[in-house]
């Protein structure tokens, strides 16, 4: 039987605030707001980096970052 969430699923997907067009700073920015609005507190428990963050090359087949937009690289970010 499956159990009912006493609240939905609740979080935020760089796709629906910013497309494709993201960077690390932007991201780390909104990941602030989050926590300075009190979301994780109210119950918001995920965050997404969907499309954009990739670089337009593969490497061995693999998606890597985009140097220019996550220096950091997506290890550290996360």
């Amino acid at each position: 039987m499956l159990s009912a969430r006493l609240t939905p699923a609740m979080g935020w997907n760089s796709w629906n605030a910013f497309g494709t067009k993201l960077d690390e700073q932007t991201l780390l920015e909104v990941a602030d707001v989050m926590v300075d609005r009190g979301l994780l507190t109210a119950g918001y428990d995920y965050f997404v980096i969907d499309d954009g963050w990739q670089h337009a090359t593969r490497v061995g087949g693999r998606l890597v970052p985009d140097p220019d937009r996550f220096p950091s690289g997506m290890d550290w970010l996360g």
